[in-house]
Parts: structure tokens; C-alpha cells; sequence
């Protein structure tokens, strides 16, 4: 096994280890995307910079990392009782209404861990983003979303990949 393979096979077992997995963005996910964004930059894009890429952009496309919880019977009647049927109406009331208030993280069954964007440039595919969220960083969601980019670009049949990245900017160099 090359080292590469092994490094892949190792963030695919951590990966596994942790229910995480990359799939296309979704326009649903912006939301938690602008969370990991603001942990991430400076100068963060705004929420209609990601709907108009996942929407208009054809040179564009965009992965999420994300954490699935797994919620058996068990759990979901634990916390309906919890909440009661006030609680359960509120929540149900809160995502009808589309207001944009996210649960807190540990409650959501589907957590954006990280995110990434690449550009399918003539002979080229650019990363042109990528961040994970604090709270999963150094635990291989960089790299397998790095990954992802790289397998992207083989299959659109791209011969090189790019990423650019501040010297100063030593976790990402890591």
C-alpha cells in the first residue's frame, strides 16, 4: 500500500468513526456553512454569495462535510417528553416559519462540519475555499474534504488542481 492509500484508508476510518461523510452542498446547508464561515475568516462571504454559486455558477461546486446523528425511537420519545408538547409545537412552529434560527449543535441531526468550493477552470480545478468548524478541526475534515476536491477533479477529468494558501497560515499548510 503506497503512503498515500494508507493516509486516505486512515481519514476514511476516522471518517467512519465520527458518521461523517461529503456530499454535495445544498442550499439548506448555507445556514450552518455561514456558521463554519465566520468561525473560519476575516472577511466572510455573505449568505447570497453561496446561493448564487450553488445556483448559477455551472464552473462552480460545492461539498459539505457533514456529522449525522443517528436518533433511534428511544431518543426522539426522550426528548419529546423532555419538551413536552409545548416544546415540540415551538420547534415545529420555528421551522415552518423559516425564521433562520439554527438549534444549537448538538441537537441537530445533520451537522455542517466543514465545507469546500472548487472552480472547474480550463485545464484547472481551484479550491477557492475551505473551512471546517472549530470545533472539528485537526481531526482529518481538511484533509478528507481535500480529498474529495482531488477525486472531483479526476473524474471531471482535470489535470491539475490548485489551492492557494497564506504563508502565515500554518494549520492549513499542515
Amino acid at each position: 500500500m503506497t503512503p498515500l492509500c494508507a493516509r486516505i484508508a486512515a481519514v476514511m476510518m476516522q471518517t467512519v468513526a465520527l458518521r461523517q461523510l461529503v456530499r454535495p452542498m445544498q442550499v439548506s446547508d448555507i445556514a450552518q456553512v455561514m456558521e463554519v464561515e465566520q468561525q473560519s475568516f476575516p472577511s466572510m462571504w455573505p449568505a447570497t454569495a453561496f446561493k448564487r454559486e450553488l445556483e448559477h455558477n455551472r464552473l462552480a461546486r460545492y461539498l459539505a462535510a457533514v456529522e449525522r446523528r443517528a436518533e433511534s425511537p428511544e431518543t426522539v420519545a426522550t426528548a419529546a417528553a423532555r419538551t413536552g408538547l409545548r416544546g415540540f409545537l415551538g420547534g415545529l412552529r420555528q421551522m415552518l416559519a423559516g425564521d433562520g434560527v439554527l438549534p444549537p449543535p448538538e441537537e441537530r441531526q445533520e451537522l455542517v462540519v466543514g465545507f469546500m468550493g472548487i472552480w472547474l477552470l480550463v485545464e484547472e480545478a481551484h479550491v477557492v475555499t475551505i473551512a471546517v468548524r472549530d470545533s472539528h478541526r485537526r481531526r482529518g475534515v481538511g484533509e478528507l474534504l481535500l480529498i474529495a476536491a482531488i477525486d472531483m477533479a479526476l473524474r471531471e477529468r482535470q489535470p491539475v488542481v490548485t489551492l492557494e494558501c497564506r504563508v502565515s497560515n500554518a494549520a492549513a499548510l499542515r
